[in-house]
């Protein structure tokens, strides 16, 4: 029989305090997501090293930058001279401040403030904005490694949804930035120094086709005619699309102008497709990619069709990809996914 002053039992010992997941989760260096005050230097990120965190570049001089992994926002201040690639951002990403960079970015939104002679391969999800910034260069993100096309995953970023040539500027004036020329992956070859991962895999340098699709964007279309695609994606995978863009690519003289991945509900479909209501009925609920041709000569387009189908194995064509029969149903339709339907 105990009383107050009686020794403690093991029963009565107080029990352990309860202990949480979130307890057991590696605390983290903020020194690991900051590259800060380099000089002549190359400095990489390999993939699962930044895992959805913010990072930020500052004061850097004639380095080398690889952010070979996706991120949450990044910040990139007063570098000069230096060459930055930075791998998908599910956020923001700010460059201030900066002069005479060449930088590929991947983001969900881009935005510049006070940069002047800066080169851009760009993916932006949304509308670029540039503020008080000039002489600014703006082409298509080229480039890809093995992780890459995963990390858009990771970062909720579809590789057909790239605004990057419709640029907002706050302070419009002559000379601020302007559409480069680029238009065929060798253009862009040279843009990077390849850079050997120190984990031994494969280099990460733009030799494999683009994990984003080149297109066209706002500039004027080179050729005449045109040709609209639809794939679904309940029955093809992005990497089968992007196979495709690249078998198109290699066939010759057409451009890709713009590409998007949507999800229609019944009444955006039939508006979109009202002149083929099996179509409308057809994509109704399931991700689609909308691909907007221009070229000179459409007659190969159904054979490449069907060896890119034999390739994949897939059974029913008609059911994966929808080919605009001639250009005024091109147009009509484009203009629908593209312009009028636009999310």
């Amino acid at each position: 029989m105990g009383c107050f002053g009686s020794k403690e039992t093991k029963s009565s010992k107080s029990a352990a305090p309860e202990t949480f997941s979130w307890d057991n989760k590696p605390k983290l260096d903020p020194k690991d997501f900051l590259c800060s005050k380099r000089n002549g230097e190359t400095f990489v990120k390999l993939p699962g090293s930044i895992n959805g965190q913010q990072f930020i570049i500052e004061e850097c001089d004639n380095c080398d930058i690889y952010l070979l992994d996706y991120s949450d926002s990044v910040q990139i201040d007063y570098c000069t001279n230096s060459r930055i690639f930075i791998g998908p951002s599910q956020g923001s990403l700010f460059l201030r401040n900066c002069t005479n960079c060449k930088v590929v970015i991947a983001c969900q939104q881009f935005r510049t403030r006070e940069c002047e002679s800066i080169d851009v391969l760009l993916y932006s999800m949304t509308q670029p904005i540039i503020e008080s910034s000039k002489n600014m260069t703006f082409s298509c993100f080229q480039y890809n490694y093995p992780e890459l096309l995963d990390q858009f995953s990771r970062a909720n970023l579809s590789v057909f949804v790239n605004d990057w040539s419709n640029i907002y500027d706050f302070n419009p004036a002559q000379g601020n930035w302007r559409i480069s020329d680029r238009s065929k992956p060798e253009d862009f070859a040279d843009f990077l120094k390849p850079v050997e991962r120190p984990d031994a895999s494969t280099p990460a340098a733009p030799t494999l086709p683009s994990a984003v699709p080149l297109t066209w964007g706002t500039r004027p279309k080179p050729y005449g005619k045109g040709r609209f695609l639809l794939f679904h994606k309940k029955r093809v995978q992005s990497e089968q699309v992007l196979d495709f863009l690249e078998l198109l690519r290699l066939s010759g003289a057409v451009v890709v102008v713009q590409t998007r991945e949507r999800t229609l509900d019944q009444r955006a479909a039939g508006d979109a497709f009202s002149s083929t209501p099996e179509l409308a009925a057809a994509v109704v609920g399931g991700p689609v990619i909308g691909v907007e041709l221009n070229g000179d000569d459409f007659g190969p387009l159904d054979t490449l069709v069907q060896q890119w189908a034999a390739k994949h194995a897939l059974q029913d064509v008609a059911s994966a990809v929808y080919v605009s029969p001639d250009e005024r149903i091109a147009a009509q339709y484009a203009h629908a996914f593209f312009v009028a339907a636009k999310i």
